[in-house]
């Protein structure tokens, strides 16, 4: 049901979220405290420590997103009729009116946006003199933000979360441009903090997209390819964002504003046939 669809993906987004700004606020304690090297020195611990609990985790058998046919007393079917009556969807999907295209641009966009504000914060911190743990409590910021942004994409209707992309990439653009006509360390905290609403408003949107094709189609394809693309999102970007911030630290800002405006016309594009009307 849809009750359940949107319980499920509440709880999974507290869930890693809350994990993230727990280590984000455990990290800003060891670095204002300690060093920035002790800092690193137990999170590399943990993270090689916490792959063992894997192992301990009960895996929860394939989901089945058909119902068998009920039948009645009167009923007598044989083997072949039962071969030949059609399952029932346990949920409306109501995503998928969405082409799966539109999931998959909004979620590079996400990608490439959160990429290159937490991975370029730092370098502006080195830059202008300020203190490191900044970047921890930034990207605090940015994760709650993030939060925020899924929680209340939950909530919107079909439509509304289309709208809910185009503003957040519309915000993102222009949060761009701020950065490169502000250029002072306060301004681009700022920026930096509140553009975690947007990318969660985002992220809320393409997930749910995924996971509604998943649902229709009874297979976990659509979330593979998801999460090949944000891996391709997250692990490129920060490597081209350091080659570029060699040259200047602002340019990848400009190619954040051209390909976001590109990518939310196509956005456009795509989604043209979800209107209200029809929802």
């Amino acid at each position: 049901s849809d009750d359940k669809s949107n319980k499920n993906f509440r709880q999974f987004n507290f869930s890693w979220s809350l994990g993230f700004i727990s280590g984000l606020l455990v990290g800003l304690f060891l670095a204002f405290s300690l060093d920035d090297y002790f800092a690193m020195t137990f999170a590399f611990i943990v993270s090689f420590t916490l792959p063992i609990f894997s192992f301990f985790i009960k895996k929860e058998s394939e989901l089945n997103h058909t119902v068998k046919p009920v039948l009645n007393k009167n009923q007598n079917l044989n083997t072949q009729e039962m071969e030949s009556v059609s399952p029932v969807k346990k949920s409306n999907n109501k995503m998928i009116v969405y082409p799966i295209m539109f999931s998959w641009l909004a979620l590079i966009v996400y990608s490439l946006s959160k990429s290159i504000f937490r991975f370029n914060y730092p370098v502006f911190l080195k830059t202008f003199g300020g203190a490191s743990y900044f970047t921890y409590l930034i990207q605090l910021l940015i994760q709650i933000g993030q939060l925020a942004g899924l929680t209340w994409s939950n909530s919107l209707k079909v439509y509304g979360r289309k709208l809910s992309v185009f503003v957040s990439i519309t915000m993102i653009i222009f949060g761009s441009f701020a950065i490169l006509l502000l250029q002072d360390v306060l301004s681009i905290s700022i920026i930096s903090a509140c553009i975690g609403l947007f990318i969660g408003l985002i992220q809320g949107t393409s997930l749910k997209i995924m996971i509604d094709y998943n649902a229709a189609n009874n297979t976990k394809k659509f979330s593979t390819i998801n999460e090949i693309l944000k891996g391709i999102g997250f692990g490129l970007t920060p490597i081209a964002a350091g080659v570029i911030a060699e040259i200047n630290i602002y340019a990848i800002f400009v190619f954040l504003i051209i390909f976001g405006i590109l990518s939310l016309t196509m956005l456009i594009f795509l989604s043209r046939n979800v209107k209200r009307k029809n929802l």
